[in-house]
């Protein structure tokens, strides 16, 4: 893990996040520094998309009413997943969200990882992710015969679902 000072809610000042302790390492990101770990973690052949896939870390309740409002009336042409946790589902089940996300297609899980879920539907060869992390782990599901990986903004990964196309740049 790490704190940004100033930025995370847990480090308001570099002492509060350090304990008061010394800084052992400094890591400067500028922008050739994102590229690369951007590039890295777009490891795709194709535009296609199979599948997108958004919720590690779990959605929640922010994302889940914006995705809604962002897929209200549409269908996805390709397989969306989503995961949350267990509360978040139930409080957006009662609020109507998860029945909006049903109807343009995408499947809302909870307590669960596709990553520990270890597998994709059958067919799908290129997923679309919206975090790093998520882009590392599904590479561990299938070491012998990788997914190749879109990787952008959560509004990339919509686009993927709805037109089966990744167009997602760096910006």
């Amino acid at each position: 893990m790490y704190h940004l000072p100033g930025i995370t809610p847990e480090a308001p000042t570099l002492e509060f996040a350090t304990g008061g302790r010394e800084v052992k390492k400094h890591v400067k990101l500028d922008d050739a520094a994102l590229r690369r770990s951007y590039d890295t973690l777009n490891y795709h052949k194709t535009d296609r998309v199979d599948m997108v896939y958004l919720g590690c870390p779990h959605l929640n309740m922010v994302d889940i009413l914006k995705l809604s409002q962002k897929l209200d009336g549409k269908k996805c042409k390709v397989p969306l997943w989503v995961m949350t946790a267990p509360w978040i589902y139930t409080q957006a089940k009662k609020l109507g969200y998860v029945e909006i996300l049903e109807k343009a297609g995408v499947k809302v899980f909870s307590g669960a990882c596709l990553a520990a879920l270890g597998a994709v539907p059958d067919g799908v060869r290129s997923i679309a992710v919206d975090t790093a992390k998520q882009a590392y782990y599904i590479t561990g599901c299938y070491v012998d015969d990788p997914l190749e990986v879109c990787y952008g903004s959560s509004d990339d990964c919509v686009d993927a679902a709805l037109t089966g196309v990744w167009r997602g740049e760096w910006r």
